[in-house]
């Protein structure tokens, strides 16, 4: 019997797939569809806030978290596309072409000023966890938590004490640094002093590695890389997954 392509699909590709498709601005009005779908009944009860704790309170419970901009916001990170405070709308000053490529690697490449400033005010240290990221290091705690595969750059989930092992990041974070082209990795402390310096910091640490280096945040154009490691076809992770 053909059977539908998701199920066939390796779990790499899967995941690269839906952060493409979430991050698209196609998709942007169809959260509210997605709100609905995740009520539906799943093995006779309706998914809601209720049953999803049922879910989780079960001590053989394993939980994937898939996380957004919107866990940060509380935080004072700004997401990306909301109207007047959203990232997006608060870079005029950068003299982007888009918004989008102050986060694009070959944007980058060209001219590394626009997000060499950036970097200062999303360092992290200038921002504190949020109940949610500390919800996530509870559910580690309590051996329940597989992965956090998240969308931000913010390094809040490392902040919030879960290990690396823990997290996968798809478009990179502040936890570390390499020089672009060469991939050589970098000290993020010295990228720390860079972002916290000036224009003249950032020109001595490049000549210093042989090119332009940057945290290892990065766009989808980076992310070919994404997640060899993240999940195993053989894990089965059926507790907070509505069967089709």
């Amino acid at each position: 019997r053909h059977q539908p392509a998701i199920r066939t699909c390796h779990p790499t590709d899967m995941l690269r797939r839906l952060f493409c498709h979430c991050l698209s601005p196609q998709t942007a009005g169809a959260k509210a569809d997605l709100s609905t779908r995740a009520s539906r009944d799943v093995g006779g009860s309706k998914f809601d806030l209720a049953r999803l704790a049922t879910l989780i309170a079960d001590p053989d419970a394993k939980v994937i978290v898939m996380a957004g901009a919107g866990i940060s916001v509380s935080a004072g990170i700004p997401d990306f596309r909301t109207p007047g405070t959203g990232l997006y709308d608060n870079l005029q000053s950068y003299g982007l072409p888009n918004p989008q490529a102050i986060f694009d690697l070959g944007f980058y490449q060209r001219n590394p000023r626009p997000f060499q400033r950036l970097c200062r005010e999303l360092w992290p240290g200038n921002f504190k966890p949020t109940p949610t990221h500390a919800f996530f290091k509870v559910l580690h705690d309590k051996g329940r938590l597989v992965r956090v595969f998240s969308q931000n750059i913010d390094s809040l989930e490392s902040a919030a004490g879960l290990p690396a092992d823990a997290i996968v990041a798809a478009h990179g974070n502040f936890d570390d640094a390499y020089v672009v082209g060469s991939g050589r990795p970098v000290p993020i402390g010295e990228v720390r002093e860079a972002a916290f310096g000036g224009e003249a910091d950032w020109d001595a640490l490049a000549a210093r590695y042989g090119g332009n280096v940057k945290p290892g945040t990065m766009r989808r154009a980076e992310a070919s890389v994404l997640l060899p490691y993240s999940i195993t076809p053989t894990q089965r992770m059926q507790s907070l997954i509505p069967n089709p």
